[in-house]
């Protein structure tokens, strides 16, 4: 299912297996169009400031950073970082059990 190339799992073979999970009575382009329907109501969701607990998955919380001071890393100059939105994201204890076993890579 995940693209062996560089062992991605993408939206297009997401789509394509819950097409035959649904015995091709949900067509890929429909099931495709589900996922972006998803992913576009998460980010919502977090454009509201709300936040996106996916139950067994992932919980996704928007955070006000405030401004700090920070160094480049190149030179160690100081320099002033803007504060700002961001999204921290946190997993499901099943996600982490999921890659825990992994063997390592071969390089």
């Amino acid at each position: 299912m995940s693209n062996s190339v560089n062992n991605t799992l993408s939206k297009a073979d997401i789509a394509a297996a819950l097409s035959v999970i649904h015995d091709r009575t949900l067509t890929k382009v429909k099931a495709a169009e589900v996922l972006d329907t998803i992913l576009e109501l998460i980010q919502k969701g977090l454009e509201d400031g709300k936040t996106v607990d996916w139950y067994r998955m992932f919980k996704l919380t928007p955070e006000w950073k405030e401004a700090r001071k920070g160094h480049n890393p190149k030179t160690g100059e100081e320099i002033d970082v803007a504060a700002k939105w961001t999204v921290s994201m946190s997993l499901s204890e099943a996600v982490k059990s999921a890659v825990k076993n992994l063997p390592p890579p071969t390089l």
